[in-house]
């Protein structure tokens, strides 16, 4: 099961819980955010693109949940694999949601951020023009004061 963008997962004995995956290949290395939404509680875990298990306590004080992920960049510029799963504290048992590979292009947010960036240079650019403008008029203004001033 790859529960990319979002999915609903049951876990036993606590019912059905919402899961909102987002992956941000903007940042190096890349990001994978989860929210998880399980008996009226929210949580938001990142897990930044690595070789190593991480593992994050969410849920209630009843119920608590643990969740394991695997975030790994699988190829170069191909895309990245990912293995996570919810354990019920309480019971032992463990529900996964995501166990396969993610496409890059999966994230359509980074062109448009990047694009962005690379209209900011604009303004830049036509500061650089008045101010070449400016300095070229104030040699003319002072090479015609030396011609007026010389016979």
């Amino acid at each position: 099961m790859n529960c990319f963008p979002s999915c609903e997962v049951s876990l036993p004995r606590i019912g059905k819980t919402y899961v909102s995956s987002k992956l941000d290949i903007c940042k190096v290395p890349a990001v994978l955010t989860l929210s998880i939404t399980s008996d009226g509680k929210r949580s938001v875990s990142s897990f930044v693109a690595g070789n190593q298990q991480e593992y994050r306590t969410i849920g209630n004080d009843f119920w608590p949940l643990q969740l394991q992920v695997k975030f790994r960049n699988a190829l170069e510029n191909a895309g990245y694999y990912t293995e996570a799963c919810i354990q019920t504290v309480r019971t032992g048992n463990t529900t996964c949601f995501m166990n396969g590979y993610v496409d890059s292009s999966a994230d359509s947010g980074c062109n448009n951020y990047r694009s962005s960036n690379n209209g900011a240079g604009f303004p830049v650019i036509i500061l650089c023009v008045i101010l070449a403008t400016c300095l070229l008029m104030i040699s003319v203004a002072i090479v015609a004061m030396f011609h007026r001033l010389l016979p």
